[in-house]
């Protein structure tokens, strides 16, 4: 394992001349990362080039998951959504691309000036009619991206969606960050990879045990280009990848290979306990509770009264740090480190707190449904002269930036695209937790 020929080369004794800086004596609080934390020197290969012992890594990687190729991501699966879209839509193409996706795939639009039809999901998970809806009627599409599992832990039907994109000769593009750990172990959700993904880029640091920003691109069959995939990672990655993180991330493949079905099979154990517990909440809704379809790791709470904001308070008083907290629900995820002691701790904090969320439904605020006018591409609209003008100014204007909502990243408004009422009002109720909003300003392309 990658680790252990770190410990060696650590323990050899030679005089490091070489980056980086530290020399492998930590300040105090890092030791052991400085001990492992080396360059390109003889004997441990080049990323960029892996021949050698991340070669190897990464072939254990594509083992666990059934990948023909895995390419290891040092900057988080941002990266590989920006390789992937690159190597398999050309310059100047266009690509068919799930609205309520990272904005990392819109950059990838926007470098590559590409022709965006969206698949809006608002009324619904995407199913295949949308898809060949979509691609009749826009037959110059190269590629199709979609999000699956999403953020709250749906799935989309890929494997059916797969083999109608495969017999028009287009490759399927997944962002599966949040399912780095399906197909690990029974009664878990098949992987992107074996429900037909030409192209699937997994982050193992969301849901495995793995430190930020360690993440994965599958690439399987003949329609993902291999070396254009090797010639864009060259571009978005790091000429000088962390050692130890690709240590840590050859050390959690190596575990789920030996012990993936066993922790997963206990952690679902624990999961139904957990179930079983919370089932006594008068006031808070778990949609995980009722379908079985739903990523496991993910634990939806969605307030009585309706009020996400309120709810995601309590449980920070009560000790809980959320994943996520938006107008109307609060996002938790679970992994097979948290253990019954943490299970019980977070069942007892909804209790106290689910009386907080009792009270008739109100509409405090939602998302609105975006479905805007668009003025021009993304590349197009991000290079023109710009002005931030007040928000109660801007119906009608075009975006010369991007607006979302981080987590989880979901673009609300795009470069190109125009400005409506609905949209200007969730932005100013929403603006301490957008990004692209500044005073109570937006970005906006000067009319003169």
């Amino acid at each position: 394992m990658l680790y252990d020929e770190l410990e060696a080369w650590a323990e050899n004794g030679r005089l490091p001349f070489h980056m980086p800086g530290h020399k492998r004596r930590g300040s105090g609080h890092y030791d052991e990362w400085f001990r492992h934390d080396i360059t390109e020197i003889p004997g441990f290969d080049c990323l960029g080039e892996a021949s050698g012992i991340l070669k190897e890594a990464q072939e254990r990687a594509a083992e666990l998951y059934g990948a023909d190729r895995s390419f290891y991501l040092v900057n988080g699966s941002t990266a590989g959504i920006l390789a992937a879209i690159s190597a398999a839509v050309s310059r100047g193409g266009c690509i068919l691309m799930q609205r309520s996706c990272h904005y990392s795939a819109c950059h990838a639009a926007l470098l590559r000036d590409l022709d965006v039809v969206w698949l809006y999901d608002d009324d619904g998970p995407i199913e295949l009619k949308d898809v060949k809806y979509a691609m009749f009627e826009n037959p110059d599409i190269e590629a199709v991206f979609l999000t699956s599992p999403s953020y709250d832990g749906e799935s989309l039907p890929l494997r059916e969606i797969a083999e109608y994109v495969h017999f028009l000769g287009k490759p399927l593009i997944v962002d599966s960050a949040h399912g780095a750990h399906f197909g690990l172990a029974e009664g878990l959700p098949a992987s992107a990879v074996a429900e037909g993904a030409d192209y699937t880029i997994m982050s193992l640091h969301k849901t495995l045990p793995a430190p930020n920003p360690a993440a994965l691109l599958h690439i399987k069959g003949e329609m993902a280009d291999e070396e254009k995939v090797k010639d864009f990672l060259k571009i978005y990655q790091t000429s000088s990848p962390s050692y130890p993180l690709m240590a840590a991330m050859d050390d959690c493949i190596g575990l789920m290979k030996k012990e993936g079905a066993k922790l997963f099979e206990d952690f679902l154990k624990r999961r139904k306990s957990l179930d079983e517990k919370l089932k006594g909440l008068e006031h808070i809704r778990i949609p995980g509770l009722s379908d079985p379809g739903l990523d496991p790791c993910k634990l939806a709470l969605y307030p009585e009264n309706g009020d996400g904001d309120k709810l995601a308070e309590g449980l920070h008083r009560e000790g809980i740090e959320y994943e996520m907290g938006s107008a109307d629900h609060v996002l938790l995820i679970l992994t097979i480190a948290d253990g019954d002691e943490e299970f019980e701790i977070l069942a007892e904090a909804m209790k106290r707190v689910d009386a907080e969320c009792s009270g008739r439904r109100r509409v405090y605020l939602q998302d609105p449904v975006v479905r805007p006018m668009i003025a021009a591409l993304m590349s197009e609209a991000a290079e023109e002269e710009y002005s931030w003008e007040e928000l109660r100014n801007c119906e009608g204007a075009v975006s010369a930036g991007f607006i979302y909502e981080y987590p989880p990243g979901r673009p609300l408004i795009v470069p190109g695209e125009v400005f409506m009422r609905e949209e200007l009002e969730y932005i100013r109720k929403r603006s301490d937790r957008l990004t692209g909003v500044k005073d109570g300003k937006i970005r906006v392309v000067d009319e003169g």
